[in-house]
């Protein structure tokens, strides 16, 4: 089917918060900036307009899926289409949903690959808060069995660094009620620190060219305070 055989709910009206809701899940969605350093030092060829050639791609083809997607999804659902796509395929209650089943193991394989690859950043930066106090310990260690001690501290720390980030996860995900509102919330903070305040930091302290000229410093400014303004 192309359209929903039952009568279509009514398009929920533009608002100022469902199109902010809408901003910030369409920044989460394009939030790869934390990546582009290590792509940038994977290329045999290394040059900005290489960088951007590879960005430009990478986000032209996410784009591409995300459109298709989404009009297949609202072609076939209008507004009643869920956050969560699959969430309106009933794979085990109606025969002819059934071919969807692939997709739900793929996202299952994406989810439990992708979890821990989240975490092993998380979990580290949650650690690097305790590195002054382990390094102080490695180095009032002078014996063999105070270095097995902060062995097993640094063991414990890490185990429980873990449990928190795992059971904080879990919380969050049996008691927020879509995943639409994770994406918003995230597009909202995290991205927008990422995409706007950050590179304009990183200008500001790297000194580049920009940050000579009046037009310049007022834009690397405009950038940050942008940032900062759509965060809040």
């Amino acid at each position: 089917r192309l359209l929903p055989s039952s009568t279509p709910a009514a398009p929920r009206p533009l608002t100022v918060g469902s199109i902010a809701g809408a901003v910030s899940i369409i920044m989460f969605a394009f939030t790869s900036q934390v990546n582009v350093p290590e792509v940038y030092l994977e290329l045999r060829m290394r040059s900005p307009g290489r960088m951007r050639h590879v960005a430009s791609c990478a986000v032209g083809t996410a784009l591409t899926l995300y459109i298709l997607i989404g009009i297949a999804a609202f072609l076939e659902f209008g507004a009643e289409t869920k956050a969560d796509v699959l969430e309106n395929y009933d794979v085990w209650g109606t025969p002819r949903d059934r071919g969807m089943l692939p997709s739900f193991a793929f996202i299952a394989c994406t989810i439990v690959m992708a979890y821990p690859l989240n975490v092993f950043p998380a979990r580290h930066t949650l650690l690097a808060a305790f590195e002054g106090a382990d390094a102080t310990e490695a180095a009032d260690a002078d014996t063999e069995s105070a270095a097995a001690g902060v062995r097993v501290h640094g063991l414990v720390k890490h185990t429980a660094a873990t449990l928190a980030i795992t059971a904080g996860s879990l919380v969050v995900a049996v008691f927020v009620p879509g995943i639409n509102v994770v994406f918003s919330l995230l597009g909202g903070t995290c991205s927008a620190f990422v995409c706007f305040y950050v590179p304009g930091e990183l200008a500001r302290r790297a000194r580049v060219p920009m940050a000579r000229t009046m037009a310049g410093r007022t834009g690397i400014y405009a950038l940050m305070a942008g940032g900062a303004l759509v965060g809040i």
